[in-house]
């Protein structure tokens, strides 16, 4: 069933027509994502369908009925209202009709009206139909799911929340009660990688009809089943998401290029033709070179395919270090009123490493690159020294080192940098900043123009390790390509932190992962560690003899950061334990000569089978746990699959009561399975040792 048709739509601001001529429709349970690059339109047609714009001509057609939720990039969130007060107006009408159902039931309880017992009946066969009796589990599931804030709950303000919490908050009261078809500008802004997870699950299983404008790629291909691009003013419909509409969209170009140009061949070969007819000068030949020139015009032209969108030129033009050592990070921590965002963290980074810091929001990502940015300082000790001929330069989200009243090319001119004007205005036409808009003021850029200034001074600085917070928000997906390849190529350090997964994907040779208060060094690149974290706890245990410490790290060497904790404490235990022996049997034989020495070694030897049985009575424990536990991990594993299962079918995917049921199981299950791999992980450390 069509939900929308849109009918030769055009839209102009003043004299620059921004859409013409766009027609398309979406069916009622499409999901559609919309892309091009910043200032195609995108948010404008949303805003047209949502009625905030009139438009210059055409038509938008709605199916009866139909009622749209509209979740804006930038949403103005009332601040003098609480999260409860928020909610509750989502569901007004329900909370409406709970509080008259509860004044039927006391009516009803005291007198038998036939009346009011034929409009309870009615009132609660609309309720149910309202989604009454699991609004609140809902509820609860969607602000866990987006991750509003630990200590947040009802009462809090809206205005304490964060820009990034206001955000989010705004996209759960959206989800909370979907309408039939969700517009949704960027809801992937402000999200950590666990959310980003949740809302893909959530929008892929999601009933009702979905447009959805993003850059973020993998949330496209994860999400949306067609595309539609705006380009050149127009609109052209894909099937499939990002990967698919850009495999199909380079097939299309090259078959209209070949169509065109095989096009072009014939009608110069026929003009040819038609002039030599016309050079004969006969009655024969006129007569032919009309003909001829007739078919010619009522020949179909193939339209030339439209010129390529001009991409932006980045390159990274650094000085070189000599040092191998970029950067040691020696015990850095930090707290805030009282909170500890993460233990003492050390690691010493290489040169041309690409490190991406990851982990959920508020978990101090950005300020540990500040620290490591000069910006802040450590705590508790902490030390960070850059190695020698590290020329490091801070590229921050929110662009707050951009004054506001300087130009564009004020901005980035820099004499230190050695650029002539002309060389600056060059520059900034690579970075598509062309004719009058070197001129305009800061505060009038966009928030995609903010980040290409910010990128063009990071280009200028000539540094040779690259800190970058969030350097892929507000770039459409062209720039965000050409940032990749230029981060490929640079002869550096670079150190961000990002939830664009397709940027960490390509890019990342090594991890700084924050989870539970920890930071976690991790060798490998994303699909690496999501391995390890799907895998967590199952590497194996190495021999329990002369080799144990060895062992234990190659094993933690494949399987991730958590394990390579482990085999360092069981290296560094080995050792303790070898040298305190050697030292200790020395010790003895050169005080009480040969008859001592043999009397020791008698003794030493009983101590070390005694200490052998012991140790084989205690793996023998820790083997029979660790076969229970598996046991138990395997059972667990079973049934989140058919959980998982479960939830995908259609008719639990429809039944709210049961998927939350299932839910709080998978929740439930989560937490048992987190502990008995932290038991199975130590057991196993045990048997190493």
């Amino acid at each position: 069933m069509i939900i929308l048709n849109v009918r030769d739509l055009s839209f102009s601001y003043g004299a620059n027509r921004i859409l013409d001529g766009v027609s398309f429709s979406v069916d009622s349970q499409d999901r559609c994502g919309v892309v091009g690059v910043n200032g195609a339109g995108k948010s404008t047609l949303f805003a047209l369908l949502n009625g905030d714009y009139e438009q210059d001509g055409g038509d938008i057609q709605f199916a009866r009925g139909t009622t749209i939720g509209y979740f804006r990039q930038n949403n103005d969130r009332v601040d003098d209202e609480s999260i409860g007060d928020a909610v509750r107006r989502v569901f007004s009408d329900v909370l409406a009709m709970e509080a008259e159902i509860s004044a039927l039931e006391d009516k009803l309880g005291r007198d038998q009206d036939g009346a009011a017992l034929d409009r309870y009946d009615k009132l609660r066969l609309q309720f149910e139909m309202a989604g009454g009796y699991e609004y609140r589990s809902r509820i609860r599931g969607v602000l866990n799911g987006l991750d509003i804030g630990e200590g947040i709950d009802d009462r809090t303000p809206v205005s304490i929340l964060s820009g990034g919490q206001k955000t989010r908050l705004a996209l759960a009261l959206m989800l909370i009660k979907p309408p039939a078809m969700l517009l949704l500008d960027e809801p992937t802004n402000h999200l950590d990688v666990r959310s980003l997870e949740w809302l893909e699950t959530y929008l892929k299983n999601f009933k009702n009809s979905l447009m959805v404008i993003s850059h973020d790629r993998y949330f496209l291909d994860a999400v949306t089943t067609r595309t539609l691009e705006i380009e050149y003013k127009r609109l052209a419909a894909y099937t499939g998401g990002y990967s698919a509409y850009v495999k199909q969209k380079d097939e299309d170009r090259a078959v209209q290029e070949r169509q065109y140009e095989n096009q072009q061949k014939e009608i110069a070969r026929l003009e040819a033709v038609i002039e030599q007819f016309r050079r004969w000068n006969t009655e024969r030949s006129h007569i032919t070179a009309k003909s001829r020139e007739k078919a010619l015009n009522r020949m179909e032209r193939v339209d030339r395919p439209a010129a390529m969108q001009k991409k932006i030129n980045i390159r990274f033009d650094n000085t070189v270090s000599n040092s191998q050592d970029a950067m040691y990070i020696d015990g850095v921590t930090k707290a805030y009123a009282g909170r500890r965002l993460f233990e003492p963290f050390s690691a010493t980074v290489r040169r041309n490493d690409r490190i991406m810091v990851m982990g959920p929001n508020g978990c101090g990502k950005s300020t540990l690159l500040r620290m490591l940015a000069g910006q802040l300082a450590p705590e508790r000790g902490g030390a960070v020294e850059a190695g020698q001929r590290i020329e490091m330069n801070y590229f921050d989200q929110e662009q707050i080192d951009l004054d506001e009243e300087s130009t564009v090319f004020l901005e980035v001119f820099d004499e230190k940098a050695g650029k002539t004007a002309a060389q600056i205005r060059g520059l900034l036409g690579a970075f598509l900043f062309s004719g009058d808009d070197i001129f305009k003021k800061i505060s009038m850029l966009s928030g995609g123009e903010r980040a290409r200034v910010a990128l063009v001074k990071l280009v200028l600085s000539r540094a040779n390790m690259l800190l970058l917070d969030e350097p892929t928000n507000h770039l459409d997906i062209n720039t965000r390509e050409k940032l990749e390849e230029a981060l490929l190529d640079f002869k550096g350090v670079v150190l961000a932190v990002s939830h664009d997964r397709y940027l960490i994907r390509k890019i990342a040779t090594r991890i700084f992962y924050f989870e539970g208060g920890r930071i976690y060094d991790f060798a490998g690149g994303y699909d690496d560690m999501l391995r390890y974290l799907a895998q967590r706890g199952t590497f194996a245990s190495g021999d329990a003899a002369g080799g144990a410490a060895a062992s234990a790290a190659s094993a933690a060497s494949a399987a991730g950061p958590a394990a390579s904790a482990t085999a360092t404490k069981a290296t560094k235990a080995a050792k303790a334990v070898n040298a305190a022996g050697s030292a200790l049997t020395a010790k003895s034989a050169s005080a009480a000569g040969p008859a001592a020495s043999a009397a020791t070694a008698q003794s030493s030897a009983k101590q070390n089978w005694l200490a052998a049985r012991e140790n084989r009575s205690r793996q023998k424990k820790s083997e029979t746990r660790i076969a229970k536990l598996e046991s138990e991990i395997d059972s667990i594993e079973k049934r989140l699959a058919d959980i998982s299962s479960l939830m995908k079918t259609d008719d639990v995917a429809s039944d709210h009561v049961r998927l939350i049921e299932l839910a709080s199981e998978q929740g439930d299950l989560n937490a048992r399975l987190e502990a008995l791999l932290a038991e199975w992980e130590a057991l196993s450390s045990d048997i190493v040792l």
